[in-house]
């Protein structure tokens, strides 16, 4: 039987909240990444390598990229095992896997992310180099290959463009920009509620291209069908792209 023990792995079992869940009673998509942030924040602490050694070098961790393919969300009071672990890294890429396990140890849930260093003060991205080369490391891929470039928006009138809404502090994170999760929020809040309720995700992409603050401003441009959905974030001050997202539904 593998071993899924730290110091290479790191797994949580949790039962799904009422406050994860939508109101037909699955996992939303945006605590789906809080609970893929939080496991891989977790292990980064236990192996330490974690915040407050990284501050330490005037150092933190930020997501570039994030690929999720999903069998099935679980649902409230569902028990799901959650685990991760690290794949390797070039000089500026650091790429971490996920596995979602339901009670029959089944895997529903599958992920791979692109993370970088940057440093605190300039934002700017570091090379790994030796901050990374003790990090333990398996070799093993819930998803075979890293996450590619979102497409531009086909610029014709089916793309849509939302009204400019300022950045708040509950959008953000310790970090002191925007959380992960909540730029694909943003997004779903953008859609009607029936919408909402009849997606059916199977595979999700989203490009991370620059931070952002409370007291921001942002717009969304977005195209969807019927089985799919593209979003792109934008800055309202700069016209700086944020972040692209790519939904694929069944």
């Amino acid at each position: 039987m593998e071993n899924f023990d730290l110091p290479v792995f790191n797994q949580r079992h949790i039962m799904v909240q009422s406050y994860d869940a939508d109101s037909n009673c699955f996992l939303t998509l945006p605590q789906l990444l809080a609970f893929l942030q939080d496991i891989a924040w977790e292990h980064t602490e236990k192996v330490k390598f974690g915040f407050e050694y990284m501050a330490s070098m005037n150092l933190i961790w930020a997501l570039s990229r994030l690929e999720i393919q999903i069998e099935r969300l679980p649902k409230w009071q569902e028990f799901i095992t959650i685990r991760t672990w690290s794949k390797g890294h070039d000089a500026i890429i650091a790429d971490r896997d996920y596995e979602i396990l339901d009670e029959s140890g089944q895997c529903i849930i599958r992920g791979t992310a692109m993370w970088v260093i940057m440093d605190m003060n300039t934002r700017r991205v570091q090379r790994i180099g030796n901050v990374f080369k003790d990090f333990p490391q398996a070799n093993r891929a819930a998803i075979d290959h890293r996450v590619d470039k979102i497409a531009d928006l086909r610029e014709d009138e089916s793309v849509l463009t939302t009204p400019v809404q300022k950045i708040v502090w509950s959008d953000t994170d310790m970090n002191g920009h925007v959380n992960n999760a909540s730029y694909l929020r943003w997004v779903l809040d953008e859609l009607a509620t029936d919408e909402i309720s009849s997606i059916k995700p199977r595979r999700l992409r989203i490009n991370f291209n620059s931070e952002s603050r409370a007291g921001e401003h942002r717009f969304v441009r977005l195209c969807k069908t019927e089985k799919e959905l593209s979003a792109h974030i934008f800055r309202q001050e700069d016209a700086k792209e944020l972040v692209r997202i790519h939904l694929e539904c069944s």
